[in-house]
């Protein structure tokens, strides 16, 4: 979550950081041609893992953090969490109206991925080829 945190300025799921860290690493041991991409997808908004988040800074998993990145990161918990998603509790409808569906094609995937991309989000952009 940090490294991509400071890599993409983007807040990651636990879940979505764990997959991430995976493909990086499997990006290591066995590089892409020139003409492949590689695609991590996010699972879920962070802010659904706010309290387990918070937990996790208080143990060992970040015992080694400088106050600095514990700070940095921690504001940025705050001030990326959009409204929408904390009244997501009060309107369940919302939440509903949040999700794509698609179907389960790698063109499909292929071309939604490249529509957000031309919309900006940040980690389309960066995991999306160019």
């Amino acid at each position: 979550m940090l490294a991509a945190s400071e890599q993409f300025d983007y807040l990651l799921c636990p879940h979505s950081a764990v997959g991430l860290e995976a493909l990086r690493r499997d990006i290591a041991k066995n590089p892409p041609q020139e003409d492949e991409a590689c695609v991590a997808l996010a699972t879920a908004h962070y802010g659904k893992f706010i309290a387990s988040i918070q937990d996790a800074f208080k143990t060992h998993l970040f015992a080694n953090l400088p106050q600095e990145k514990r700070e940095n990161f921690e504001k940025k918990l705050k001030d990326h969490f959009p409204a929408s998603l904390a009244a997501l509790d009060k309107n369940q409808e919302q939440l509903v109206k949040n999700r794509t569906h698609l179907e389960a094609a790698t063109a499909t995937v292929k071309e939604y991925l490249v529509s957000v991309k031309k919309r900006g989000s940040p980690v389309a952009a960066a995991v999306a080829p160019a």
